[in-house]
């Protein structure tokens, strides 16, 4: 008993689809010669290929009689699992073709919060609906958290509020060029200026992104006030947009933000455009060495 079960199951591990192929193709045309011509192949190769197949099973799968042939019990059996088995491999295929062109698969993208105050969510959202089959999944973290997770290879694409990376191994493209904007109380006098120098602002109290959350928005604003002759008093930090606009509505001090993040307007905070040289990017940023095909289609997305 031992030694057959040894036996069958050395015999299924050596079958192949082609011999399911061909038994399929027999069964349905119950024909040696009209299968061997749809399938392409001359008759006498077939019977082998299933005379074969027989023997590694170990039973009759056809029976041949002047009218023709059937199938046994056996071969009935056969043909409902290798008609799943071939159907199932074909799928199969199709899945790893699909993910191979980046129609499918998993794809982990970082992303700054600050981001969501621009047309990049629309063109996410372009993404998801050419490319349903994608896994999208995004995560709102910090540049510097996202820098770390790229080169770490834990995130195939990073949007991030800066275009100055300069790892080696990461391109970047940028996707937003923005002007700063001062958000300032409404009924600060600001409020009622159109156009403003940095240097207005110097008397105020300033809330600024934390140095090591946003270093990239902290370190411009902070040249922007030194620009302009002084150094900014910070009363309080954040790195959230709404917490800051908040604070800046209470009355706590104004903010110097991008402008995407007022396009919207927020109760009691006026945007007051600067006069200054500096301007806010976002970039998207992938290793040059990424294997995910269906970063390809997301960037192109992105810069379109």
């Amino acid at each position: 008993m031992a030694t057959s079960t040894c036996h069958q199951t050395k015999g299924v591990s050596s079958m192949e689809l082609r011999h399911l192929r061909y038994f399929l193709a027999v069964a349905e045309e119950q024909s040696f010669t009209r299968a061997a011509e749809k399938l392409l192949i001359a008759q006498p190769p077939l019977s082998f290929q299933i005379k074969q197949l027989e023997r590694e099973i170990g039973v009759k799968l056809f029976v041949r009689s002047g009218r023709g042939i059937s199938l046994t019990r056996a071969g009935v059996a056969l043909k409902e699992g290798a008609t799943k088995i071939m159907s199932l491999a074909a799928g199969t295929v199709e899945a790893a073709r699909k993910v191979g062109r980046g129609e499918a698969g998993q794809l982990d993208v970082g992303v700054v919060g600050s981001a969501a105050y621009t047309r990049i969510p629309f063109a996410i959202g372009k993404f998801r609906q050419t490319h349903p089959d994608v896994s999208l999944r995004l995560w709102e973290l910090s540049t510097p958290k996202q820098i770390e997770l790229l080169l770490d290879s834990k995130l195939d694409v990073a949007i991030v509020r800066s275009s100055s990376i300069t790892f080696a191994g990461v391109k970047t493209n940028v996707l937003v060029n923005e002007p700063f904007v001062a958000a300032v109380p409404r009924k600060h006098p600001l409020a009622r200026v159109k156009k403003a120098k940095p240097a207005l602002l110097a008397n105020e109290n300033f809330i600024v992104y934390p140095r090591d959350e946003r270093p990239g928005l902290y370190v411009q604003v902070l040249k922007i006030c030194e620009q302009a002759g002084f150094e900014p008093r910070i009363v309080q930090q954040s790195s959230q947009i709404p917490t800051i606009l908040s604070l800046v509505a209470a009355g706590l001090g104004i903010a110097i933000v991008p402008a995407s993040v007022l396009n919207t307007p927020w109760k009691g905070v006026i945007p007051l455009p600067l006069v200054t040289s500096y301007r806010s990017e976002i970039a998207v940023a992938a290793l040059q060495s990424c294997d995910n095909p269906a970063a390809k289609p997301f960037l192109q997305s992105l810069l379109e």
